[in-house]
Formats: structure tokens, sequence, C-alpha cells
């Protein structure tokens, strides 16, 4: 008596969750905000390839102090060049998977599954109850209700549990991410636009004596040479402050591939397995349950 009770309480809890909409709508919303997440990291990675593709191109050519130096981006980007192109494919892929399963969500919470799972629980409720012993019914009602629970709450629950880990332990680390992938494409575009100032900054040659023009050139020669070597002081700073960045950028992709495999593969198929696990339990208590009723 105490069982039926417990699993008529349970079951009608169920029929509550499925007409309540509180867990859809919580799981749609997570579902959205992991998309935007996704989206904007895609965004991010496509902006940031293109910013390395400029910058691999880049030179840049100084001589201070009469000696010539050259100094390229694309060495400097090189170790995060390929490892961004597949991490765009597979933001892109992140993106689409996301959607899909907002999308299938949406879909297993229409009315008419809430209407379904609502009439097989009743029917099993009201069979287990009366004393009139219809096993086989029974087994077939109590396969259908089991079936239904899960098609019903597996893409919501999965959602909610995967928002719930990634808000609790990944959404900080992706942040953290994004930031730095954002400050490694702007400091690269900062150089190349330096570099792309200083190369048209050239000053027009106007009429002058000769002691004008010896004197013009002696100036600006040392103006030159001053402003040559405080920019390859200013530049190599830079590149190296870069350098740190790309190696910890390095870092903040496989952060950010490890995040998207766990959201799109790893704790879907973990909520899979819990809801099957969960589909056992529930066919072992509702087949033992119609065996007690029955004897």
């Amino acid at each position: 008596m105490i069982r039926r009770m417990l699993l008529t309480i349970s079951l009608s809890a169920a029929v509550g969750l499925a007409w309540h909409g509180w867990l859809d709508t919580t799981a749609l919303d997570a579902s959205r905000v992991n998309l935007k997440q996704a989206l904007a990291i895609a965004a991010i990675a496509r902006g940031f390839n293109g910013v390395v593709s400029v910058a691999q191109g880049t030179e840049v050519a100084v001589q201070p102090v009469g000696v010539g130096v050259t100094l390229t981006l694309g060495e400097v980007l090189d170790p995060i060049n390929d490892l961004i192109e597949r991490f765009s494919s597979l933001a892109l892929v992140a993106s689409v998977s996301l959607a899909a399963q907002g999308f299938v969500g949406e879909i297993l919470a229409n009315s008419w599954l809430s209407a379904a799972l609502t009439a097989a629980i009743v029917v099993y409720l009201a069979l287990i109850w009366l004393p009139t012993p219809l096993p086989r019914i029974r087994q077939f009602i109590g396969q259908l209700v089991a079936a239904l629970l899960v098609a019903r709450f597996i893409v919501a629950g999965t959602l909610v549990f995967t928002h719930f880990i990634d808000t609790q332990f990944l959404a900080q680390r992706q942040a953290d991410a994004m930031a730095n992938l954002t400050a490694i494409g702007a400091q690269a575009e900062q150089i190349v636009q330096t570099r792309q100032s200083t190369a048209e900054q050239s000053p027009e040659p106007q009429p002058q004596g000769f002691f004008s023009r010896t004197f013009s050139t002696t100036k600006d020669q040392l103006e030159r040479l001053w402003a040559s070597s405080t920019g390859t002081l200013d530049v190599q700073q830079r590149l190296q402050t870069l350098r740190i960045q790309v190696e910890q950028g390095v870092e903040d992709i496989i952060n950010l591939i490890v995040i998207f495999v766990l959201q799109t593969l790893v704790l879907p198929i973990s909520g899979a397995w819990l809801s099957w696990w969960a589909l056992q339990r529930i066919w072992n208590t509702l087949t033992t349950q119609g065996a007690e009723t029955a004897t």
C-alpha cells in the first residue's frame, strides 16, 4: 500500500511537472544562453583568424643605430594559427549542435506529449489501484509510461544538467579564454596598424638653401634615428607581450575545445545514460508494483 502511494505521488508529480512548464522554460533558456555563448566564441574565432591572416604577412623592418632588424608577426602567431582555424570549425559545429538540442527540446515540450503521458499515467494508476487483475495490459502501460517519461524529460533534463555544470565549473574559464583571445587579436591588430601608419609617414621635400638643406637633413636624420630607435623598442616590447599572450592563448583554445566537447558530446551522452538508467529503474519499479498488485 505504501509503495503504491509513493508511486502515485511520484507519477502525479511528473504530470504536474510536464504541464507546469518550469523545467521546459529553464531548459530552453539554458539552451539559448549556451547557443549565444557558442556563437560569440565562433565570431571571436573568425575575427581572430582574420587578424592572424593579415598579421602573418606583416614584417616590422627597422634600422636602429644603423643596424637592420626585421621582426615578423607570423613567427609569433604561428603556434596559434593552425589551432585557431580548427577551433573555428569546431565552434561552428558546437553552435549547430546546441541549436539542435534546443530545437529537439522544444519539440518534446509540446502539449501532445504531455497529454499522452498524462493519459498513460492515469490508466496505469487506475490499473494498480483497481482490484481487477490485468497483468498483460498493466505491463504494457507500465512500459509506455516509462518510455513517455524519458521522452518527455530526457532533453530538458540534459539541457538543465549541462547548463548547471557549465555555470558552476566552465563559465568563468570560458569567459577568461574569450577575453584573452580578444586581447591577443587586439594586440596583433594594433601592431599591424602601427606598422602601416609608420610606413605611410614620409616627409615631403621642400626647396631650401645649401645650409638650410644641410641642417635640415642632419636634423631629419637625427629625428628619424630617434623615432626608429624608440619605435623599435616599443614594437619589440609589444611583440614580447604578444608572445606571452600567444602562449596563454594556445592553452585558452584547448580549454575552449574541452568546454565545447563537454557541452556537445560528453554531457549530453551522460544525460542520455542517466535517462536510460532512470528508465530501467522506473521500469523495474512499475513491473514490480504490477506484480505485487496482481498477487
